[in-house]
């Protein structure tokens, strides 16, 4: 998925820019990723968030990729 958005933007139909963070402490839930609406811890940086996608456009790009070998 990401990188049929990389190739064609187009494919986004909802998405959301916020502040993420990883969680790098040891414990429980060490390696989440976070999203924050509001205020976030220092270091957080902005990500755009992907919803929903053009379904049929995304298997579009697949197929014709297959199709060419």
């Amino acid at each position: 998925m990401a990188a049929a958005v990389a190739i064609d933007p187009s494919v986004i139909l909802e998405s959301e820019t916020l502040p993420i963070d990883v969680d790098d402490q040891y414990g429980y839930g060490y390696g989440q990723t976070m999203g924050f609406r509001g205020a976030a811890p220092e270091g957080a940086q902005n990500a755009k968030i992907v919803y929903a996608v053009d379904r049929a456009k995304v298997w579009k790009m697949v197929e014709d990729v297959f199709n060419k070998l």
